[in-house]
């Protein structure tokens, strides 16, 4: 077995919590075997860091998860610029918790030497929820933004990897909408996880060799009938 592939991290997703809108902040408890590592992936859209609820979240996470990686969506930025969200967010994080990595198009390698790359990526023009897709200026915005994330994946994977096709790490692509996807390049690592949101689809699919993974809480306001508090995968 090589070394990038350790069954014992068990990874948990979930995003559009949304907790400005909903007074209980959810119950998020992992599953956890012997010897495992927890990590907890917090993909946008979690409430507005200005709100008390939005700490006590991810207070929860740090108690009982390992690790937890959060990036930020549209609704962390309300009434404010990405900017002044993602300085605010690095900084207050960094100093509640020890444990969890706020990821602002930027990566970190994980315990069991996978390369997760977090990015808001989001677009302020309407897209089609119901069919999953983008309109084409959306598109052609998030395509852009994807293509970056990609990049900068392929490249962290590249320092970490080795020449060997079947021990190259295991690229972990978190972003707060879906990807659109151009890049060929991508197709042909081994193994590619994309965790995203907002878009009303849970579940997964696969794209090519990419698997797209979403667990939203809540969809247009209401909760989503989808939703699993548990959650849980092993890369």
């Amino acid at each position: 077995m090589s070394q990038f592939y350790n069954p014992k991290c068990i990874y948990h997703i979930f995003s559009d919590f949304c907790l400005e809108e909903f007074d209980q902040v959810p119950v998020l408890i992992p599953n956890r075997t012997k010897n495992s590592h927890t990590i907890c992936i917090l993909a946008g859209n979690i409430g507005h860091p200005k709100n008390a609820n939005y700490w006590d979240l991810l207070d929860q996470c740090n108690r009982y998860f390992d690790t937890t990686l959060v990036i930020m969506g549209e609704f962390e930025c309300k009434g404010s610029t990405i900017s002044y969200t993602s300085d605010f967010l690095t900084s207050e994080i960094e100093k509640k918790f020890r444990n969890i990595f706020f990821l602002n198009n930027e990566g970190c390698k994980l315990r069991d030497g996978t390369i997760a790359i977090g990015s808001p990526h989001w677009s302020s023009k309407s897209y089609f929820p119901s069919i999953g897709g983008f309109t084409s200026n959306v598109a052609r915005s998030a395509e852009r933004v994807s293509s970056n994330v990609i990049k900068e994946g392929l490249r962290l994977a590249s320092i970490n990897g080795t020449n060997d096709i079947e021990n190259k790490p295991k690229l972990l692509f978190i972003t707060s909408c879906p990807p659109v996807f151009s890049e060929k390049e991508l197709f042909n690592w081994p193994k590619s996880i994309w965790i995203h949101g907002t878009n009303g689809l849970n579940g997964s699919k696969f794209v090519n060799k990419v698997q797209l993974l979403s667990n939203q809480f809540t969809f247009f306001g209401d909760k989503h009938r989808s939703f699993n508090p548990n959650f849980a995968f092993v890369l």
